[in-house]
């Protein structure tokens, strides 16, 4: 009875000593804001951030670093170019957009909920001279299925022809793997490089409207120091499934043995060989990889003034890799041989392994054109 009293009286006091410690935090804030690393967040990309309390005895502390205080004690509102993807106590995350050319901050703005008068508002500068990639690559060849496990050959009968065991089956062979299917090639894809004007940072960046031909488009906009990638590859061939396991043979059935004359069994004087264990079935062979899709053709279409930039623009179009060629099957092993009185049959041979399959031809790689545009 003691020790319960003991461990309420001590969580009860781990309350209150949290409680207290937390109202003291609370009563000695003088201002806080959010912190972050670097100067701003990068166009499309996520980045952690955390809140800073500046204390009156001239501490500062920090919602990741041990403060009793953190997110969930305020209301915040974000607007802009941007959004909140996650929130705990002591960390915020949030995603800035792509297209954040005329709005190229994301706003926030935060009050307490006990104490109404600690606020601020803040607003993140989004950047966009980094290193950005749009993929358009074709899907990659499913895989072959693995083929069937050979049935077991059935067991020799007993006695079955002058006292002697039958022979036992062959396993059958193992069943083919399938071939794998071939990669998808790339569709053609028009990517466009205009200017446009940043007026925050008294510049221009490169507008990349990337589409396909059938006017599906997505944007990214480039600082004059960033680049891009365009990835447009074949699909990779599927790879080939592998053979099936033979199957096993069967036991040769048992030969007859002589047995004693008694007076309640009349005996028998018969004796005669086991059969033999049946050959184990061949493996099945491996299935083929499938070929390789082909890149896709980029068209760059520039503006004049984009000219310089065309050099930023990084084409990826190599053809699929084959599949790889599917494993042959396992051989089936022989099966055991019967018993008889004369003696036992022979042990079936084991059957062959599957032949391996084909590996799959590589795709060709896209071609890359630059026209001017305007």
């Amino acid at each position: 009875m003691v020790k319960p009293l003991l461990l309420s009286l001590f969580i009860g006091l781990s309350i209150s000593s949290f409680s207290m410690r937390k109202k003291k935090q609370l009563e000695m804030i003088e201002n806080c804001k959010i912190v972050y690393n670097g100067n701003g967040i990068l166009a499309g990309n996520s980045m952690n951030s955390w809140m800073q309390f500046d204390l009156n005895n001239g501490e500062t502390v920090y919602s990741n670093k041990g403060c009793k205080l953190g997110f969930k004690d305020f209301k915040i509102k974000i607007w802009g170019s941007g959004k909140q993807t996650w929130r705990s106590k002591r960390r915020l995350q949030l995603k800035s957009f792509y297209n954040a050319i005329h709005d190229p901050y994301i706003h926030i703005k935060a009050s307490m909920i006990e104490r109404p008068d600690v606020k601020f508002e803040m607003a993140i500068p989004i950047n966009f001279n980094g290193h950005f990639s749009l993929g358009f690559n074709a899907r990659t060849g499913s895989d072959g299925t693995a083929g069937r496990r050979g049935s077991k050959g059935h067991c020799g009968k007993a006695d079955f022809s002058r006292g002697n065991g039958e022979n036992g089956y062959w396993g059958d062979r193992g069943g083919s793997g399938r071939d794998g299917y071939h990669g998808r090639s790339a569709d053609r894809v028009n990517v466009y490089l205009t200017m446009v004007d940043f007026p925050r940072d008294n510049t221009e960046l490169v507008k990349v409207e990337a589409c396909y031909t059938n006017g599906k488009c997505w944007t990214r906009y480039i600082g004059q120091s960033g680049s891009i990638k365009i990835h447009n590859n074949g699909g990779n061939g599927g790879d080939g499934g592998k053979g099936g396991v033979g199957g096993n043979g069967g036991r040769g059935g048992d030969g007859a043995f002589a047995t004693p004359r008694t007076e309640d069994n009349p005996g028998c004087d018969r004796e005669g060989w086991g059969g033999n264990g049946g050959r184990g079935g061949d493996g099945g062979y491996g299935g083929n990889g499938g070929d390789g899709g082909n890149g896709g053709d980029v068209y760059i279409y520039y503006e004049e003034r984009a000219r310089f930039f065309t050099d930023q623009v990084k084409v990826y179009n190599s053809g699929g890799n084959g599949g790889s060629a599917g494993r042959g099957g396992a051989a089936g092993k022989g099966g055991n041989a019967g018993r008889g009185g004369k003696g036992c049959g022979n042990r079936g041979g084991s059957g062959n392994c599957g032949n391996r399959g084909r590996a799959g031809n590589h795709g060709q790689s896209g071609h890359v054109y630059f026209k001017v545009w305007k």
